[in-house]
This record gives C-alpha cells, sequence and structure tokens, in this order.
C-alpha cells in the first residue's frame, strides 16, 4: 500500500507510477485489497494523463470490487480519488458529487474517521462553481477535522480557503494562506500537492492584480508537474501563464476600443 501511495503522490513520473499498479492489479496472486488500492491510485493517474473515459472505467471497477469485499469505509475515502478525476476532467459539478456522497458517508460512520481531505476537496469543488461562501464552510470542517500530523490536509484545507477567499476579494487573507500552503507543501514529496497549491498562490497574486510576481509561481508549478508526468495540469498551468503574459498585460491596458 505504501509503494502505491507513493507511485500516485509522490515523485515518481506518472508512466512509471501506471506500469507499477498495473503490475499489481495483472498479478492473479495479489490480495483483492492490494488490488483495489493499485486500481484506485490508477484512476488518479491515468486522469493526470488526459484518459478521462478509462479512468471512469476504473472507478468503476474499484467502486465495485470495494463494494464486494464490504469495505464501507475505504468506499467513501475512495470518493477523493473520484472527486480529483473529475476536477482534472474540468468537471467541478461531477466532482462535487462524488465528494459530498463520500463526505456523508463518514459523517454517518462516524467515530475517528479523516473527512478532512474529501471537505477541503469538496471546498475547492464548490469554489470553481462560483460558490465561494459555500466553499469557505467547508474549509472550516476541514481545517477542525485535520490531524495534528496530517500534512497533507493541512495543506489542502489551506488551499482551498485561499481560492474561496479570492473569490471573495479577501486578498491578504488568501495569499497568507496559499502561502502558508505553499510552505508545507514544500516540506512533503507530494509533487502535486505542492504544484496544486503553487497554482493557487499564483491565481490569488494574479486576481489582486499581480501578474508579474504570479507567473514565477505558476513556472515553478508547471515544473513540478511536468517532473511528475501530469500532462493535464501541465497544460492549465501554461494557459494560466498565457493570461499572465506580457501579451495580455498588454491587452489588459489597452483601450476598449482596440480590443477584440
Amino acid at each position: 500500500n505504501l509503494l502505491i501511495g507513493a507511485a500516485w503522490f509522490g515523485p515518481l513520473p506518472v508512466p512509471e507510477a501506471v506500469r507499477r499498479c498495473e503490475s499489481i492489479v495483472a498479478r492473479s496472486s495479489e490480495r483483492r485489497r492490494i488490488k483495489a488500492s493499485a486500481l484506485r491510485a490508477l484512476t488518479g493517474l491515468k486522469a493526470m494523463q488526459g484518459d478521462f473515459d478509462e479512468a471512469r472505467e476504473l472507478i468503476e471497477r474499484h467502486r465495485a470490487l470495494v463494494q464486494d469485499l464490504e469495505l464501507s469505509v475505504s468506499a467513501a475515502h475512495a470518493a477523493e480519488s473520484y472527486g480529483i478525476v473529475e476536477m482534472l476532467a474540468g468537471d467541478p459539478v461531477a466532482a462535487e458529487r462524488e465528494l459530498r456522497r463520500g463526505y456523508e458517508t463518514l459523517e454517518q460512520l462516524g467515530g475517528e474517521m479523516n473527512v478532512s481531505p474529501l471537505a477541503a476537496l469538496l471546498a475547492q469543488a464548490l469554489s470553481a462553481q462560483g460558490r465561494a461562501e459555500e466553499a469557505l464552510l467547508f474549509t472550516e470542517l476541514s481545517e477542525r477535522a485535520a490531524l495534528p500530523d496530517d500534512r497533507y490536509a493541512h495543506v489542502e484545507w489551506r488551499a482551498a480557503r485561499a481560492k474561496a477567499l479570492s473569490a471573495l476579494r479577501r486578498a491578504d487573507e488568501a495569499e497568507a494562506l496559499a502561502r502558508e500552503a505553499v510552505a508545507l507543501a514544500e516540506q512533503t514529496d507530494f509533487l502535486v500537492v505542492h504544484a496544486d497549491a503553487l497554482m493557487i498562490l499564483g491565481d490569488v497574486l494574479r486576481l489582486a492584480g499581480r501578474a508579474d510576481e504570479s507567473r514565477p509561481v505558476v513556472e515553478n508549478a508547471l515544473r513540478l508537474y511536468e517532473q511528475k508526468g501530469n500532462v493535464v495540469s501541465a497544460a492549465s498551468a501554461r494557459a494560466a501563464l498565457e493570461r499572465t503574459g506580457p501579451a495580455a498585460q498588454r491587452g489588459a491596458t489597452e483601450p476598449s476600443s482596440r480590443r477584440t
């Protein structure tokens, strides 16, 4: 399981990570729980490559397997992966549906369930739909539920709140939290988590009218996405750089009569 988690979140390039997980799934002697973990990782890895149809097929295979194994908690936590797939696919409505289902299931199960990452990702899906106030509420739930030593959760709730605050034009608060998220992510080898936090900081700076400061931040995110082999997020980073480039800045200052 640790090797599988490292394949998805760690520095192992996506093509190699895919091969590792596919090898595990193909082994007839492998325990079904381990196969389920590999299938779950493959959903995100395939989405990073832009293979969304295959990623969704893998989601259904994973969903069926954990249901057959009667792993209700694992099934609920897997909504995190399913939501990431849909966010990469550019469908925050579908992401919200998956994440909310998992979050509500864990809430119903109660106990020491770690709902923090799900709540933070749900907040990001809500922000992507223009529902920043609702997103803020879920970042508060995420913060309260975050375990003290869960650095991933602490990066995610800060990044999600920064995104929501930026949309609400609370730029100073947003920047402070985004920088905290980046600083925490830098202490891990989670390349995509680090890059995602950088992208949110870059967006916060851009929306605050500081495109010159945003650009190097996004360039750093692009470098990390490329290092991981996350082609979908790398493309998003390149598009963000175009929005902050010299041409974009000239366009922003041209008289309206000259714009097309």
